[in-house]
């Protein structure tokens, strides 16, 4: 009975294992884009293993074979008891639906490389994009942010490298920008971290990025973060963590997609999104299109062809909990591998995607960037995207900031400032209301328009002339296939009996007429692209400001003050002008006369009633906000001052008008008033600035100490207590920081203990201490170590019990997780110790003496090292194995002889050892031991002291 068992179980070997090599060769014909041949291969498992018809499927799928692949899914629910019949029937759904041509191409060599390329994020305007490229030549090292600007002929330009402020050796990325383009957020490993993923925020000032400045503990942990969108407005956060935000240990990988919004001062605490949304598997890469109400994810929990596919949701109502069901983007969009990592423009019609490639001529490296035009029913609302610059009556560009509100209900909908070095602006609205924007800066007369969406229509326009270079392709196309044409007809009709030069020559102008035809259905593809782009109802509107100075003498027009006809009575619609004008004298000490005008319809003295009447209606009411009488008159001057002439309807419309004069200024009593002034606007104007409002958010929330834009908030420690002093309103605040304790953190980057903090004194014992050649070091001692973070080490020891003496051991360490994918470190420098042993030696002649010796060398050590962080205590275990280069000791240089013989120095040449233990340190305590083995000695080592 037992040899029989024996057998069969040897059979089912030798015939399963032939089953699992070919599966596997299945799997790499996949993996390897041989669809086909996968295909195949899955299909003939099948017929043993049921549950191989759905990976033919997919194969199929891959192929766009729709009917092979929705029969093999069939097949799949039909015969694999283990098969999700609901959510394949779903897939199958998709399959089903009608072809739909779609767009879809590679961005090119000058964008994609051999390399990985991903992560792109396009601009509103879609005139730069920056993207995250690994290990480019003229990069940083690691991972890099570069960017590309669109050319006239719609291609992308060679790319640059964003610079040292934002790239390091490490890895970065542009997660979002802000709609203007100023205000960036960036995932990086810069100073000043809370964990292993921390967002950052940087401006754009010119053609320069600001440092980039942690965005605080409100939405910062200790665990990982990554994958942020913004808003429109910049108020509301996006972003990807863990199930639960739980910490790399704890979690399983598994990914949800939060909310976090900017009210009053700081982050409200972080929210998955939705149920609707997230699912028990993974939700990445959310993108809020400039509608502010289209969101784009990827997902590998909802229904999909395969890997992570594209998915589209819109918001419902003016909150952000209801969201409609996720709609799968469709089969001429995903594909059976990773599509994710959408970003488009506010004229919504291209999207800029990344695609993971298999390297059988789909793309240049692993994962390479893609565009291709949406279908209109997974389009965004269409925007209106307003555009210009800002400058002042002398043509000087100024910085300013520009607010946008309902003009029929007043309600304040977002704000954006210009470029402080180019005056350049750029806000995005979308069609449907009537709009008021405001200009605003400090020493100047704010300026308004009032700009109509409601009405505005989308006009189809003919080809822009960047299509040209496309036009001259084609043509030039279609004259090679004509003249193949002519060629093949002339081959055809040979009665040569050279058959092998005919089929030749036949061959090669079947060659040259099918690239014809490939380079004018290119051509075609550009074309389109470029025109869709252009005609997506999408509008662009031009609108420079000029700002008047508020100096004495200034006048500016009250372009939105509205009156009944022949009455002083002020229409609702005039409010938002009027609470604009109140807000302006309130920031400042400026005197204003408020002048009525009319045009000459009517007599002379009837118009001059009527200007100074609606004059006064608006001083009455800019009063009864709380300015005092003393500082705003009104003046009537009836049809007096014409600004245009009154023969026609248009200048008769610009001279009813009623203007601002500006009169002088309130003086200050003493120089305390005025700095509180200046203070007041300053504080009034820079609350309404993305990267002042992110700054103070995080002041509010904690940053780690000493990171950059540390300023008024004392951090203690990770997940603990920090105080947190709010210039807002002058109160402060004290709060915790937002994560799971007792949380472990976990630093890989090849530090040790004194990572977690400055320097420490301790006592320790060295019963054999290798590493400086002295055979036996006991008793106790004081170490004192100080420690700049990742890039140097320096101890100071003195020695006493059976040896007395010190020295220094000045270390410098690399950091090699990168290069090795452990948390490796080299460590290098130079070691001098000088110790006088109390121990009595004899000589050969009986005559004792002191033991001097003497020890330099040059230490090599690698070292295997995590940082652990549970609560408030941090455990920093390792494990070591060191070799010096050189090192050596020395007696004292007298002759020790008896006889003719001399007793010689002794040397150590390049002792080496293994070395295990564990640092640790709690609030100000600090600790640690360890296992020495090797060396001229072996032993176990402590340490205990103050950590400072």
């Amino acid at each position: 009975m037992y040899t029989l068992l024996k057998k069969g179980i040897l059979l089912m070997a030798f015939l399963g294992i032939p089953f699992l090599l070919y599966a596997q060769d299945a799997d790499d014909l996949f993996e390897s884009g041989k669809y086909q041949s996968a295909a195949n291969a899955y299909e003939r498992l099948a017929v043993s293993d049921p549950e191989y018809f759905k990976n033919a499927a997919e194969s199929y799928t891959a192929l766009q074979d729709w009917d092979k692949a929705i029969e093999n899914y069939r097949l799949y629910i039909n015969r694999y008891s283990g098969a999700d019949k609901a959510k394949v029937e779903k897939i199958i759904e998709l399959l089903e639906a009608p072809d739909e041509e779609i767009y879809i191409d590679n961005l090119g060599a000058n964008v994609n490389s051999d390399l990985d390329e991903f992560l792109p994020r396009i601009s509103s305007d879609g005139s730069r994009m920056y993207f995250y490229s690994t290990d480019r030549s003229n990069g940083f090292g690691g991972g890099d942010v570069w960017y590309s600007s669109k050319q006239s002929n719609g291609n992308w330009s060679e790319p640059n490298n964003m610079g040292s402020i934002i790239n390091t050796d490490s890895h970065e990325g542009i997660l979002s920008l802000s709609s203007d383009g100023n205000t960036a957020i960036v995932f990086g490993n810069y100073e000043g971290r809370f964990g292993n993923g921390d967002f950052f925020y940087s401006a754009k000032i010119g053609d320069s990025w600001t440092v980039p400045c942690n965005l605080g503990g409100d939405v910062n942990s200790s665990n990982w973060e990554s994958m942020a969108n913004l808003s429109p407005d910049g108020k509301t956060l996006i972003f990807v963590a863990y199930h639960g935000r739980k910490n790399a240990e704890d979690a399983d990988y598994e990914t949800d997609i939060y909310i976090t919004h900017l009210r009053n001062g700081r982050w409200t605490e972080p929210k998955p999104i939705s149920t609707t949304i997230n699912t028990t598997s993974s939700e990445t890469w959310p993108f809020l299109n400039a509608d502010g109400r289209t969101l784009y994810f990827s997902s590998d929990g909802h229904p999909g062809l395969g890997g992570s596919d594209l998915f589209v949701t819109r918001r419902i109502g003016e909150g952000w909990d209801n969201w409609t069901t996720p709609v799968n983007l469709g089969k001429n969009i995903n594909s059976v591998l990773d599509d994710e990592d959408m970003t488009i423009p506010a004229s919504g019609t291209v999207a800029y995607f990344t695609r993971e490639t298999t390297g059988e001529g789909d793309g240049f490296g692993d994962d390479d960037i893609f565009r291709m035009i949406l279908p209109p029913d997974m389009r965004p609302d269409p925007v209106v995207t307003i555009y210009g610059n800002v400058t002042n009556q002398e043509d000087s560009l100024i910085a300013a900031t520009l607010y946008w509100s309902d003009f029929d209900t007043g309600e304040q909908l977002g704000y954006s400032t210009s470029n402080p070095r180019t005056g350049d602006y750029l806000i995005n609205l979308p069609f449907g209301r009537r709009y008021l924007i405001t200009a605003n800066q400090r020493g100047y007369l704010f300026q308004t328009e009032m700009l109509d969406l409601k009405t505005m229509v989308d006009d189809s326009i003919a080809f822009s002339e960047k299509l040209g270079s496309e036009l001259f392709r084609m043509r030039n196309a279609l004259s090679r296939i004509d003249q193949n044409r002519v060629e093949y007809e002339r081959l055809l009709a040979s009665t040569s009996t050279n058959l092998d030069q005919e089929f030749d020559e036949l061959s090669d102008l079947s060659k040259e007429m099918n690239q014809a035809q490939a380079d004018l259905n290119a051509s075609i593809r550009r074309a389109r692209i470029s025109w869709l782009e252009d005609n997506s109802g999408y509008e662009e509107v031009r609108k420079d400001i000029s700002l008047t100075e508020a100096n004495e003498g200034a006048r500016i027009v009250l372009e939105n003050i509205y009156f009944d006809t022949g009455s002083d009575n002020l229409r609702e619609e005039s409010i938002q002008e009027l609470d604009r004008l109140y807000e302006i004298m309130a920031q400042s000490n400026l005197i204003i006369e408020i002048g009525g005008h009319t045009d000459n319809v009517g007599s002379d003295e009837t118009n001059m009633d009527l200007s100074q009447a609606r004059a006064e209606a608006v001083v009455n009411y800019v009063i009864e906000k709380g300015i005092s009488s003393t500082r705003i008159s009104a003046q009537g001057y009836g049809e007096t001052d014409p600004r245009a002439t009154n023969e026609t309807a248009e200048g008769r419309q610009e001279n009813r008008r009623v203007e601002v004069k500006v009169l002088g200024s309130v003086a200050q009593e003493g120089t305390g008033g005025v700095l509180e002034q200046q203070r007041l606007e300053e504080e009034a104007l820079s609350s309404e600035n993305l990267y002042e409002l992110y700054r103070q958010a995080a002041m509010a929330g904690g940053i780690p100490e000493g990171a950059a834009c540390y300023d008024t908030s004392n951090y203690s420690e990770r997940s603990t207590t920090y105080v947190s002093t709010n210039t807002n309103n002058n109160r402060t605040s004290t709060s915790t920081a937002r994560s799971t304790s007792p949380a472990w953190f976990i630093d890989a980057n090849g530090n040790d203990i004194s990572a977690f903090g400055g320097s420490s004194i301790n006592f320790l014992s060295h019963t054999g201490n290798g590493q400086h050649g002295f055979a036996n070091v006991g008793g106790a001692g004081v170490l004192f170590q100080s420690s700049k973070g990742t890039g140097e080490r320096n101890f100071y020891g003195y020695f006493i019990g059976n040896a007395v003496g010190g020295g220094i051991d000045w270390i410098r360490y690399k950091d090699l997780t990168r290069l090795t994918k452990l948390p490796l470190s080299l460590d290098y420098g130079l070691s001098a110790y000088l110790v006088f042993n109390k121990e009595e030696r004899s000589t050969f002649g009986g005559e004792n003496y002191d033991f001097f010796t003497t020890s330099w060398g040059i230490p090599l050590k690698v070292r295997l090292r995590y940082n652990l962080e549970v609560s408030d205590i941090k455990v920093s275990p390792y494990a070591s194995y060191n070799y010096n280069l050189l090192s050596f000791v020395e007696p004292e240089p007298e002759s020790i002889s008896e006889g003719n013989e001399v007793y010689p120095q002794a040397v150590v040449d390049a002792p080496h050892w293994l070395e295990f233990g564990a640092r640790a340190k709690f609030k100000f305590l600090s600790a640690g031991l360890g296992i020495q083995n090797g060396g001229a000695g072996s032993g176990i080592m402590f340490r205990a002291g103050l950590a400072f």
